[in-house]
């Protein structure tokens, strides 16, 4: 019988503007029934009774009471540098949220030397990397994160891709597998399942909307499309940032849409808001990024929803959702997909049809319990693989400190500067000495 999991679980928390943060919450009921689970982050607030840490006692808790599994959630921004730091310390299953990201982190997290200590990992004759090496900015694909994972996780099918695609080699090959990637894995973004209450259907339908004014979310396609309908057939209701109001107040009025900006993007605001939705707004168009949480609570609440066949909707069954075709056609098709769905008779049978049928397909594929089950038997069927990996890497790393004690009792002893070498000599020396004495 094997021993219990227990999980190492970085993740931003408490910000609920994070998908990170948001999948966390959503799936740490469920994950924990069955696992023993410790949280990681970059502070020292408590968080919902869990046993918490801040991430740079992670080392001494392993040594403490080893883990199982360290599990990082990696998406774009500042708010996962942290992850992203640790996950090629001590690699373990990385869930990439994105794959492709603007923003590239502190300078350590893209010039590090990670081709050689991956290289090293699979040929102990490769010397490590010499100081004051250079190493090229690869960007925007996060290759240091996914070549030193030995299990990804992706929360888009396109990211998924992307990897199987462009990283040839990684921690996550197994030998006599057939691919590179046969410990990678597509693992979507959780959702609550909650009761939905059918809305009586007026001749006025709420449609909302959560992307940003930036092209990538297509506001300047919608409201081209919005121009073209009677204006007392709807009300437009934007869910947005407090910095984004001023650029989402001039579109409007570019287009002279008359609409409710909704200021405070989270999943659960948008969760409410569903409440008095009608239909959903969802285009995207971007290799960056994603719809995440707001798609999958869309779905999982039944409502008709508008998707581009691009960056993340491409992937859906073409019953649970109205598909969109990006480019010069894009507003007229929206305008035709919403016409249908105003219809009186076919309107409603359609509205009916789409829903039902998206909130089945969220049930089965989004629903937190779900995805919790899926992901503990990822833990349980990939712990040979990781633990393998790690105690290659954890030999690894002892070699690399001992190179570097054996480089630092080097200058000591062999000063080329005896002035500049002075402040070894007298402070770094006697401490170092005990341990550089047990390395040799």
């Amino acid at each position: 019988m094997s021993t219990p999991l227990r999980i190492a679980w970085f993740s931003p928390l408490n910000d609920p503007r994070s998908l990170s943060s948001y999948s966390s919450q959503v799936l740490l009921p469920f994950i924990e029934k069955h696992c023993e689970v410790e949280l990681f982050h970059n502070n020292f607030d408590e968080y919902r009774g869990y046993e918490t840490h801040h991430y740079l006692r992670a080392f001494e808790r392993h040594r403490e009471k080893p883990f199982t599994h360290f599990f990082y959630q990696i998406e774009d921004g500042p708010a996962s540098h942290f992850c992203r730091f640790h996950s090629t310390l001590i690699p373990g299953i990385s869930w990439f949220h994105d794959l492709l990201v603007v923003d590239s982190g502190p300078v350590p997290l893209y010039v590090s030397p990670w081709e050689k200590t991956l290289q090293k990992f699979f040929d102990d004759s490769i010397p490590f990397p010499k100081r004051g090496d250079k190493f090229d900015h690869k960007a925007p694909l996060l290759w240091r994160e996914a070549s030193l994972a030995p299990v990804a996780l992706f929360s888009t099918v396109h990211a998924h891709d992307e990897y199987l695609g462009n990283v040839k080699q990684s921690l996550a090959a197994i030998p006599n597998a057939d691919r590179v990637g046969a410990t990678s894995y597509y693992l979507p973004v959780p959702a609550n399942s909650y009761p939905v209450e059918s809305r009586s259907i007026t001749s006025t339908f709420q449609i909302a909307y959560f992307g940003t004014s930036r092209i990538e979310h297509r506001a300047h396609k919608l409201l081209l499309a919005l121009q073209s309908l009677p204006k007392s057939s709807y009300t437009f209701i934007w869910l947005l940032d407090g910095h984004e109001v001023p650029q989402a107040e001039s579109l409007l009025i570019e287009f002279g849409i008359s609409g409710k900006l909704v200021v405070e993007r989270t999943p659960e605001r948008w969760i409410q808001l569903l409440a008095t939705t009608d239909i959903v707004a969802a285009p995207f168009f971007s290799v960056f990024g994603q719809c995440g949480a707001y798609l999958a609570s869309s779905l999982m609440a039944g409502k008709p929803t508008l998707v581009t066949t691009f960056g993340g909707g491409e992937s859906l069954p073409d019953e649970v959702v109205l598909k969109i075709q990006p480019g010069e056609s894009e507003a007229t098709e929206i305008v035709e997909a919403l016409r249908l769905l105003f219809d009186d008779k076919a309107g409603l049978h359609l509205q009916q049809t789409v829903g039902a049928a998206a909130r089945e397909f969220a049930v089965e594929n989004y629903s937190a319990a779900n995805v919790a089950e899926e992901l503990i038997q990822i833990f349980e069927k990939t712990r040979e693989h990781v633990g393998s990996v790690s105690k290659r890497f954890d030999s690894l790393r002892e070699a690399a400190r001992t190179a570097l004690l054996l480089e630092a009792k080097s200058i000591v002893n062999s000063p080329n500067d005896p002035e500049a070498i002075a402040p070894w000599s007298r402070i770094i020396e006697p401490n170092l000495k005990e341990i550089l004495e047990r390395s040799t």
